[in-house]
């Protein structure tokens, strides 16, 4: 069943528009931060009543003509940020709340959950409360309710931003082979490695129009990347000796001794591996066993330690404590030099005419971008960045990424990230954490 687009209007985003997605067939949609990815997929799928005109179609029929239980039938989204599509507090009761609201009979609910499970592979979360869970892995349970949906068209909104590289091969296969199945994949994602076996089309979203490109501009593999420097003088930063963290009763990780050293560190590891709890730990905002020494100082939890030590979260929203960009960044109370870097990247990211927009209205992108800059303006020591990419352009990592070389001279960025283009030539140290500690690496 094809899923048609014609004569779209919304704000100043949409002119027009009229596109038609092939059905069984993988769509990968890219564009800039900010040009109406996501706006498109509430469009297409017309959940949340968007007030725009023209028609969006299955086959022959109007979607708006659809009940929403018949219309989840045809088509399912995953969002950008799935923490906001979980009703219930694990993966086994949203799968069960999911089908019995798609009048699933009863004898067939547990079959479906299986056969999500065993798809996705992420039998192991089954059980585990969903605040438990890092991004990758709510991610990809995300996506298990997705197949356990069993939609005719899926919609995936930047489904692997903090999903870990092995992981995201894995499932971006899947993905394909449900097109094989006579499924429609639509899905955006900015980092477009890995798709060039499994994608059907290349369509950019541009100026509010959509364009088909060749398919040969993806990368059939990761690249290599420069993620250490030769000769890069050492001074200590952060020390870890015994240092352990659990969840529940099983211990997540255990560093017996490890120094993270001034500059700029890339942080690896597979998703759950603890890299977002050992952030917490540093900031005293987790508990865990052991010493943790801040420049020859132990660190204990004060308002003088984030003086010296801050963080990037992963989710903007949970960052901000203003309700516009303008009151957010507050360019009055910057020196010169940054607010020149701020309204650079303002200009640069068309945000200049937002600065008085709710920063809730922002796309994700857009929100990750304003973060950023409120965080890189301060001169605090020591910077923990917790996947600070996701949703932004190529354009957008390199402006940050270029911005924290700079700012390397003078502080410490520990930088952890799945995305690795950006860090490229930048980072002068890479690290993985697993279960047995922090490990340095030379290469990947």
């Amino acid at each position: 069943m094809k899923l048609t687009l014609e004569h779209i209007y919304f704000k100043d985003v949409f002119k027009d528009l009229t596109f038609a997605f092939e059905t069984g067939k993988m769509t990968l949609l890219i564009g800039d931060t900010g040009a109406g990815k996501s706006t498109l997929f509430r469009i297409l799928t017309n959940f949340n009543g968007l007030d725009f005109s023209g028609e969006v179609k299955l086959g022959d029929t109007l979607l708006s003509h659809l009940p929403i239980h018949e219309r989840v039938t045809y088509l399912s989204m995953m969002f950008q940020n799935p923490s906001r599509q979980f009703t219930m507090p694990t993966l086994y009761e949203e799968l069960i709340f999911t089908l019995e609201n798609l009048q699933i009979p009863a004898d067939q609910i547990d079959g479906k959950i299986q056969h999500a499970i065993a798809l996705s592979k992420v039998g192991h979360l089954l059980h585990r409360d969903f605040l438990t869970l890092s991004g990758g892995e709510k991610q990809q349970v995300s996506l298990a309710v997705l197949l356990a949906m069993d939609s005719q068209i899926i919609l995936l909104d930047e489904p692997f931003a903090s999903v870990d590289q092995e992981a995201r091969k894995r499932l971006i296969h899947l993905l394909a082979d449900l097109t094989k199945m006579g499924k429609t994949v639509i899905l955006c994602d900015h980092d477009r490695s890995l798709y060039a076996d499994c994608v059907d089309h290349l369509v950019e979203l541009k100026k509010g129009e959509l364009f088909e490109r060749d398919v040969a501009l993806l990368k059939k593999e990761l690249p290599s990347y420069q993620l250490t420097r030769e000769n890069t003088k050492r001074n200590p930063l952060l020390q870890l000796r015994h240092v352990s963290c659990q969840f529940d009763s099983k211990i997540l990780f255990t560093i017996e001794d490890f120094t993270f050293q001034q500059g700029v560190t890339t942080l690896i590891g597979s998703n759950g591996a603890g890299k977002s709890t050992l952030f917490r730990a540093i900031l005293q905002l987790q508990k865990y066993k052991g010493n943790m020494s801040y420049q020859g100082r132990k660190i204990k939890k004060s308002k003088q330690l984030y003086c010296h030590i801050t963080a990037v979260v992963q989710d903007a929203e949970k960052q901000f404590i203003r309700t516009t960009p303008a009151e957010e960044l507050n360019l009055p109370s910057l020196s010169n030099e940054n607010q020149a870097k701020v309204q650079e990247a303002l200009d640069l990211f068309g945000l200049a005419d937002k600065m008085d927009s709710s920063l809730f209205h922002l796309s994700g992108g857009q929100k990750k971008i304003i973060q950023l800059l409120a965080i890189l303006t301060l001169e605090t020591p020591v910077i923990l960045m917790d996947e600070p990419f996701t949703g932004l352009d190529k354009k957008a990592c390199d402006f940050f990424a270029n911005w924290i070389r700079e700012k390397a001279a003078e502080q410490s960025f520990i930088i952890i990230s799945h995305r690795l283009e950006p860090l490229d030539g930048i980072s002068d140290y890479l690290v993985e954490l697993t279960s047995h500690g922090l490990i340095e690496r030379r290469a990947l």
